[in-house]
């Protein structure tokens, strides 16, 4: 009975935590809704996962690995990020980013894509899939379904690193104000500036933490490695397509395919959240013994 008590009450802050993130996703999009609402709203809802996860809290329990280490591929992507725009700004990759932009390009004509008529609705197609819209609906399915596996810290973990993703990103567009090419006629709108790429970074952010937070979940190792391999292949075709469709520079794609990967890299800190079982599970094995 009580046990039927304290499920009811969990669905209960569920519910509410999860109306209110619903509510208030368009804050990471649109200038004119507060952020905060959003953020405190999808915090509330982080805490209610992983005391489902582990019905209790982690009051003095120490973490069992140096913070600092699991933050260095981060850590080491992000500088890779940095040398690459600072190549972008001086200059240096101009050249290359003009000549890989103009291969897809028809040598009689530049405005034309090269390959059959049904080609460029095609990479059309393959860019959708990186689109913001698009991939908040995929995060919430995945989501909607590791819950039902009660992953529920993956699940977390997934909606908050994707939407985070979304808004640094969005930030470093402004930042950095690198202008749209135009050398060749746009297969596509573009919305915003060119460096990074944000269907490239996103795109790999989404479907790479995907297919993480899926593998323990997926049976057989023939299928986690299709998982895997998928995600980086889908990543790869959608930052592709951008360059294909004119709307990004080589350079952007780049830039957006790195800082995806570094901060997949985050999820590496999921063993250092001091609610979630496996981060305790090798440190309680130790004070047993």
């Amino acid at each position: 009975m009580f046990g039927k008590r304290k499920t009811i009450s969990h669905n209960a802050v569920l519910l509410g935590t999860t109306k209110g993130v619903l509510r208030n996703h368009n804050s990471l999009f649109c200038s004119d809704t507060p952020r905060s609402e959003f953020f405190a709203d999808f915090i509330g809802f982080g805490r209610v996962m992983l005391k489902m996860q582990n019905g209790k809290g982690s009051k003095g329990r120490r973490l069992p690995f140096p913070l600092g280490f699991k933050l260095m591929p981060s850590s080491i992507m992000g500088a890779i990020f940095l040398v690459l725009w600072s190549e972008v700004a001086k200059g240096h990759l101009d050249k290359i980013d003009k000549t890989l932009l103009l291969a897809f390009r028809s040598m009689k004509n530049s405005d034309l894509l090269v390959g059959p008529g049904w080609l460029p609705q095609v990479v059309r197609n393959v860019s959708f899939l990186g689109d913001s819209i698009v991939l908040i609906f995929v995060i919430l399915a995945v989501s909607g379904f590791l819950i039902a596996k009660r992953a529920y810290l993956n699940a977390f973990l997934l909606s908050a690193l994707s939407m985070g993703g979304f808004w640094i990103i969005s930030l470093s567009k402004d930042f950095f104000g690198r202008p749209r090419p135009s050398i060749v006629e746009y297969l596509s709108v573009p919305n915003s500036a060119s460096f990074p790429s944000g269907h490239a970074a996103n795109s790999t952010i989404v479907y790479i933490l995907i297919a993480v937070a899926l593998f323990k979940i997926v049976p057989g190792k023939y299928a986690r490695v299709c998982l895997l391999s998928g995600a980086f292949i889908l990543a790869a075709l959608i930052g592709i397509s951008r360059i294909a469709l004119g709307v990004h520079w080589p350079s952007d794609v780049l830039g957006g395919w790195i800082f995806g990967l570094g901060w997949c890299c985050l999820w590496f800190l999921k063993d250092s959240i001091p609610d979630s079982p496996t981060a305790f599970s090798r440190y309680s094995s130790k004070q047993a013994r």
